[in-house]
């Protein structure tokens, strides 16, 4: 899988195991990647944005703009990263989160 996505402007965001990945770009080059891939089982995620590519760039700017008018409070129930284990707390209520 790797050397097809070198090849493309692909990238992977999720390895599930080693029979699991989700990879994000243009529908043409994913369109492409997984013909290439017949033998491979392939589901399209029926989601608005692929919000882990580089496709998303040209907007986090405006996106920035807009969180900044929202009001954020930190989590009053406890509520752990995913990533580190540890109890979350003021971290996340704010934009750049």
């Amino acid at each position: 899988m790797r050397s097809h996505l070198t090849k493309t402007k692909l990238r992977s965001h999720l390895c599930n195991g080693s029979q699991s990945i989700t990879i994000s770009g243009k529908s043409k080059t994913v369109d492409e990647v997984i013909a290439s891939l017949a033998v491979v089982k392939a589901t399209k995620l029926n989601v608005s944005h692929a919000f882990y590519s580089p496709l998303m760039q040209p907007m986090l700017a405006q996106f920035t703009q807009i969180a900044k008018e929202v009001t954020y409070y930190p989590p009053q129930i406890d509520l752990v990263s995913n990533v580190t284990g540890k109890n979350i707390t003021d971290k996340i209520a704010n934009p750049e989160y």
